[in-house]
């Protein structure tokens, strides 16, 4: 994987800090967060950027079934601290702003567990939808052990009455667009993956403008709003 990409170093930052980073990614770049400061201060950004939502979440109680599972969740010998690392001043004040942002998105899983499914262990590839202002839209994983591509909605898109945004497969050359299926608008959704490996070996992704319901003749029928790559991971 390219990690001198910066929309991807960027993306790995905000999944690192969100926590929705898993398995073999997640150690890849921890290993590599230890030697790269400009790859350490995008994560202190993302925690700076989410701290908000600690202040906008309202307190939530857990039930008493929760604590047993928070309890074995972080069970276990802890880590030695890597000097290079943990003595820059940034990562302690980004570490204060990581508790508060833990607290907050523990209660917003306790209270709607639902909108934000964790990746599978065969997560394989991720992409970010951008507007033309460089907003990213949707969040995309792609985990072909599931043969799922799981969507998360970043920020919402303007959308006309009556109107979709239907995902599509760009194979390269003169093959035609593939649809993957329609978008969700607001949270998160799954869609199914016929082919895992010929999504992996796409030349990218795009978004159109469909009628409710998505195209009814199996291609692209309104303008194509936006573009993407897939990222392997």
């Amino acid at each position: 994987m390219n990690y001198r990409n910066p929309q991807l170093r960027d993306l790995l930052a905000g999944e690192y800090v969100l926590g929705t980073l898993r398995g073999a990614a997640r150690r890849r770049f921890e290993r590599l967060l230890q030697t790269d400061l400009e790859l350490q201060d995008r994560v202190t950004d993302w925690e700076n950027r989410l701290l908000p939502l600690s202040d906008s979440t309202p307190p939530v109680t857990p039930g008493e079934h929760v604590w047993p599972r928070i309890a074995a969740a972080v069970a276990g010998p802890a880590r030695a601290p890597v000097p290079g690392f943990w003595q820059r001043l940034a990562v302690w004040r980004g570490m204060a702003i990581g508790a508060a942002l833990t607290s907050a998105i523990l209660a917003v899983l306790l209270l709607v567990p639902a909108l934000r499914p964790p990746p599978g262990p065969g997560l394989d590839a991720v992409a970010v939808i951008n507007d033309a202002q460089a907003q990213p839209l949707w969040l995309l994983r792609v985990d072909t052990a599931q043969r799922v591509l799981e969507v998360e909605v970043l920020r919402r898109a303007a959308l006309p009455a009556g109107k979709v945004h239907e995902l599509w497969l760009l194979p390269g050359g003169a093959q035609a667009p593939v649809s993957l299926g329609l978008l969700p608008e607001s949270d998160a959704g799954v869609l199914p993956i016929d082919d895992p490996q010929r999504l992996l070996a796409a030349a990218g992704l795009a978004v159109s403008l469909e009628p409710a319901g998505g195209s009814p003749t199996g291609a692209p029928t309104g303008p194509v709003l936006y573009q993407a790559s897939l990222h392997l991971l």
